[in-house]
């Protein structure tokens, strides 16, 4: 019945079906103070595209179909815009997969020691190199492959695989961790860090988790659950009273690793300075992450306070540093939405429509506890909010920027059309793309965070890759260079075979000259020619290269054309004998088996028969 109803309203949309219309619900008008008119003149088209709208099927006449030519007009824009829409995501998935590739070269080079830098340097010098493959190893088709690697922060038992992103991890997160201001669910699943389901943090194996709260009894009511039970959460958590106050004593922070800090706008400026004294303080402690809740603008360019806590770390040297900035959480809603993560005052506030920025709790508790894994949000500002609905139907749309000239009333005029929503455009894309490519949330966070949508515009503006020469086909340079490794291979094995029977040859003179040198002990013993204090491998040292010198003499001798047929023939020789008649026998010892066999043929002849007697004796002589 899908594939029924699907080919349906395929048929019922074509531009000469006149027996049905689609009538569309026009989509919410965006508040927005900087759109282009061509973009939201499609925004409703793309978004039915790729997201559902309220679409109805209307009967009319036969001879009330709409005007072919208008509606085939607008369906081809809205086409081409959902082609380029389309290819921009493709292209944010080719980078994507080139940070892949990356970060597999930097993890294979960080476990076999090689610098990454005069790595790369060669890479570039290398003619193999245009042809995107880092590796020696031939795939299907000729294609390259590589092995997986371990990272170098991630525990022997974690596997990395080619196809994943691994982003960089803390490793000095101890076995403590400390919550103050919170406890909530969402951040200690994450923390916990075995929830069937939930994307593994190679980093997280914290023995203890403890939460400081103002009400104990409270706090467990929250916090237990079916779910905390059999993931082993209630064996970590400890939820104890903080003792007076918003911020633990210093005897609490005693044996802690990390802490995790959640504070009201209105309290920062008050409380950062002394969280930063209670940091600093503390020896053992070497992460801080600090979420503030209640920022009324997206566009804050700094949090009151923090610059103590920046201070106070000494650029990391004491302690590692993170700030969130988040304004009012909500609690009903769906998680995935899309998002902005940036440094703080990133963004402007016309962005969020106007609107105070939001976001899901359980969105804005899983980003903290994921901030705390990563490396490259050490000493970072960040501020975090979802986007508008109206924004998100803006992105829906490709960038529209100008480019060259186009042509305006019959006449090439400069484009210099300008999008402003451009940096949000790119970032939606990178979270599509890494959601499609079925990317963690971890790897997720640290693309936004590490490289951004600036990393991803410097990647599109570096210059193409050179094109092969022109008297070169690719195919050909790819099989010149499958050659060059197979040539390669085929020398090292040759390389490998020749020395392995260099030191079987060694060992086997080794062998016989020991042999020879024990025969010249026995010799000499019997003869009293060796003193009695010596023993034998005393002997075998004290002639060893006489021996080795006629062991050699021995093998090379061995292994003659001549040595080896008079073997055979003795060989021969040895077999024929145990016949009872064979050539070159002794003509006495063959007189005296045939009065033998006649004997015998005379005692059994009458109970056998001649020709059985000649058929056991004919077997008899083949044995």
């Amino acid at each position: 019945m899908k594939l029924l109803h699907s080919t349906f309203l395929a048929w019922a949309t074509l531009a000469k079906s006149n027996a049905f219309t689609l009538l569309s619900t026009p989509p919410p008008s965006t508040t927005l103070q900087s759109t282009s008119t061509s973009s939201s003149a499609v925004v409703s088209s793309i978004s039915n595209r790729c997201y559902s709208s309220s679409t109805k099927l209307s009967m009319v006449g036969i001879h009330e179909g709409l005007t072919p030519n208008a509606f085939d007009e607008e369906a081809m824009k809205a086409e081409e815009k959902f082609a380029e829409f389309m290819g921009e995501l493709n292209e944010v998935k080719d980078y994507l997969g080139g940070l892949i590739e990356a970060t597999a070269v930097k993890d294979f080079a960080a476990a076999s020691g090689v610098d990454v830098a005069t790595e790369e340097a060669t890479k570039e010098t290398n003619e193999s190199s245009s042809s995107n493959n880092n590796s020696d190893d031939i795939g299907l088709f000729g294609g390259g492959d590589y092995s997986p690697v371990l990272t170098s922060n991630a525990p022997p038992s974690s596997q990395t695989k080619k196809t994943r992103y691994n982003p960089t991890l803390r490793t000095t997160l101890g076995s403590t961790v400390l919550l103050s201001g919170t406890h909530d669910p969402k951040l200690l699943t994450v923390l916990n860090n075995n929830n069937f389901g939930q994307d593994s943090i190679d980093n997280f194996e914290f023995e203890k988790i403890v939460a400081l709260v103002e009400d104990v009894g409270g706090a467990k009511k929250r916090v237990i659950s079916r779910e905390a039970r059999y993931s082993g959460l209630l064996d970590k958590l400890s939820i104890e009273e903080i003792g007076g106050g918003l911020l633990p004593g210093k005897e609490k922070l005693e044996g802690v690793g990390s802490w995790i800090v959640r504070l009201d706008l209105g309290e920062v400026g008050s409380l950062l300075p002394q969280v930063a004294e209670l940091a600093k303080g503390c020896e053992g402690l070497k992460n801080l992450v600090v979420m503030v809740e209640g920022v009324t603008d997206a566009a804050t360019a700094s949090v009151d306070g923090w610059d103590a806590v920046v201070a106070a770390s000494e650029s990391g040297d004491n302690f590692k540093c993170t700030l969130l900035a988040v304004g009012e959480l909500y609690d009903e809603g769906k998680e995935g939405k899309l998002y902005h993560i940036g440094k703080v005052g990133s963004l402007s506030k016309a962005l969020t429509a106007g609107a105070a920025p939001t976001m899901l709790r359980k969105e804005a508790y899983n980003i903290v506890g994921n901030l705390l894994a990563l490396e490259s949000t050490s000493n970072q500002a960040l501020v975090a909010y979802e986007y508008s609905p109206e924004v998100v139907l803006a992105v829906q749309t490709p960038v529209e920027e100008g480019n060259g000239q186009i042509l305006v009333d019959g006449k090439l005029k400069e484009d210099d059309r300008v999008d402003e929503l451009k940096d949000v455009k790119y970032e939606t894309r990178l979270i599509q793309g890494c959601r499609e490519l079925g990317w963690s949330r971890l790897a997720e966070l640290d693309v936004l965070v590490d490289k951004g949508v600036d990393g991803y515009i410097a990647h599109k503006n570096l210059p193409p890759p050179p094109l092969p020469a022109a008297d070169e086909d690719w195919k050909d340079k790819e099989d010149r260079r499958i050659m060059e490794i197979l040539d390669r291979r085929s020398a090292e094995t040759k390389a490998k075979e020749e020395a392995e029977k260099a030191q079987k040859e060694k060992d086997d003179i080794e062998t016989i000259a020991r042999d020879w040198a024990m025969r010249q002990y026995t010799l000499k013993s019997l003869n009293n020619e060796v003193p009695e204090s010596m023993t034998e491998q005393d002997f075998i040292k004290s002639i060893w290269e006489e021996a080795f010198a006629e062991g050699k003499r021995m093998y090379e001798e061995m292994n003659t054309a001549e040595y080896k047929a008079k073997m055979e023939k003795k060989k021969q020789e040895a077999t024929q004998m145990d016949k009872l008649f064979y050539s070159g026998m002794d003509p006495k010892l063959r007189k005296k088996r045939e009065l033998i066999v006649n004997k015998v043929k005379e005692q059994y002849l009458d109970l056998l028969g001649e020709d059985a007697l000649d058929e056991i004796l004919s077997g008899a002589d083949e044995e």
